[in-house]
């Protein structure tokens, strides 16, 4: 019955953080957007720091 009262609240979060994700789902990129930016999309290492972290 202790695992209960230790399990309960975790539960209770996790279908709520399930709720959430499901409802505010990821969305697929905007093309138009990607558009925009031909530069970022083909080359995304163009604008990294190449010294490191």
């Amino acid at each position: 019955m202790i695992w209960f009262i230790i399990l309960a609240p975790v539960m209770i979060l996790c279908g709520i953080a399930v709720y959430f994700d499901k409802r505010n789902g990821s969305t697929p990129p905007d093309e138009r957007k990607l558009a925009e930016k031909p530069d970022e999309v083909i080359n995304p290492m163009q604008n990294m720091n190449t010294f490191g972290p």
